[in-house]
């Protein structure tokens, strides 16, 4: 080994030495900062260098406390406590109680013995006022056969078993937020001024559970519209939140409307002929009638109609908007015309919320969309109709939802008018 490598080797040896030493040292200090004493104590060797052995020797040696037994913890106490739930419905409402009574014990009181309760309650609202109803079912046992059966009174039909909100709490919600415009934070917070706390997730949870139940009165409207031969069609962009993506994107709500008739609300992602396609009845076995269709001059509709000899377009007042506008301070007259135009509530909601939720929302928006314009083009109360259909729908055949469309309830309701009317004279 030459004199170069040789000593190569013994700067690489002592620099390792000199980097283990180090390291020697660095685990040394931790180990004294984190097993070491955390605190001095007194040393009588300490004063050694300032007074002296001899005084030293004087003062005592310091000491521990005894700490004494330590203190034992309860055994209720060692358990992890576990966070109490807030009641689902405020317990400092108003309570309303119905009792339920089976029909066999109504007829025969005597012969039965009353041997417990099952309760539920519901959350209730009427305009600006919460409070409980409590529906109280007793059980009874027939007297001399205490091994029958007990009986007890069923529950009456509801809208979803467990469901805390009365119908009348989710018409309001559905009036607040579909009429009124209201998004559900905001209506939250108006409940909360009110003495409730209610999530926003929670009344859009009730706004679903309205719209499965109200689809079936929105499809009596749908055929209805099938089978007119004259209909005015546009439609009106909507922005609808992305799942995932944190965007929105833009879909539209297409209108089918009936002069002096009613109107339908249909969603669709798209702006093309497929969406005029769905407000059509796409039964292949349905003759097709003719039919008149009155729109602006978007390229869709006339590729659509392109040979179907039973459709004829029309065109409508498109793009004079604007000279309405211009010419309304000129002329009184144009205040009558303007009375007579369909207004697009969509709009004005969407000022206030922005955009829908998901897709799928736009097809359940779209249902109560059409209830609310046609109760308003009939005059009728919305939160009064969604209350009273969503109180009488689970209890009703599919066969009889026809009568719930607002232009029969409407009916309905003059006609009972009149005939208390009659009575009381």
């Amino acid at each position: 080994m030459e004199d170069a490598e040789r000593q190569q080797l013994l700067d690489e040896n002592a620099s390792l030495r000199a980097e283990i030493a180090q390291l020697k040292q660095t685990i040394d200090t931790l180990v004294r900062r984190i097993f070491g004493t955390k605190s001095e104590a007194l040393d009588p060797a300490q004063l050694e260098l300032l007074l002296g052995s001899d005084f030293a020797k004087k003062v005592p040696a310091v000491v521990p406390a005894d700490p004494g037994p330590a203190a034992e913890i309860p055994s209720h106490q060692k358990k992890t406590r576990k966070q109490t739930r807030a009641p689902r419905i405020p317990e400092h409402l108003p309570v309303t109680e119905q009792i339920l009574t089976p029909p066999e014990v109504l007829a025969d009181p005597s012969a039965w013995r009353r041997i417990g309760e099952e309760t539920r309650e519901q959350l209730h609202y009427q305009r600006g006022r919460f409070s409980r109803i409590r529906t109280v079912r007793p059980k009874y046992v027939r007297i001399g056969d205490p091994l029958a059966k007990p009986v007890i009174a069923p529950l009456p039909p509801s809208l979803q078993d467990r469901c805390i909100a009365t119908p009348s709490l989710i018409a309001e919600v559905l009036d607040n937020r579909f009429t009124c415009h209201l998004p559900y934070y905001r209506q939250a917070e108006m409940f909360t001024r009110l003495g409730v706390r209610l999530h926003r997730k929670t009344l859009c949870d009730w706004a679903l559970l309205a719209f499965d139940w109200l689809a079936i009165i929105y499809r009596e409207i749908q055929y209805e519209h099938w089978r007119c031969t004259y209909r005015q069609l546009d439609e009106t962009p909507i922005d609808y939140l992305q799942p995932g993506h944190g965007k929105t994107k833009t879909g539209y709500l297409w209108v089918s409307n009936i002069p002096s008739g009613s109107v339908i609300y249909h969603w669709r992602k798209g702006r093309d002929q497929g969406a005029i396609t769905d407000l059509f009845d796409s039964d292949p076995g349905t003759t097709a009638h003719p039919t008149v269709i009155q729109s602006d001059g978007y390229s869709a509709y006339p590729a659509w109609a392109k040979g179907k000899d039973h459709i004829t377009l029309m065109g409508c007042h498109a793009h004079v908007r604007r000279k309405f506008f211009e010419a309304k301070d000129q002329s009184q007259r144009l205040k009558k015309l303007f009375d007579k135009l369909a207004l697009r509530p969509t709009k004005l909601g969407a000022k206030n919320w922005l955009f829908i939720g998901a897709e799928h929302a736009g097809e359940k928006s779209a249902i109560i969309y059409t209830l609310v314009e046609n109760c308003r083009r009939l005059g009728i109360d919305a939160r009064e109709y969604f209350e009273d259909v969503l109180t009488r729908l689970p209890a009703m055949k599919a066969s009889d939802a026809a009568g719930l469309t607002p232009a029969n309830w409407h009916k309905a309701k003059k006609a009972r008018s009149r005939k208390s009317t009659h009575a009381a004279a």
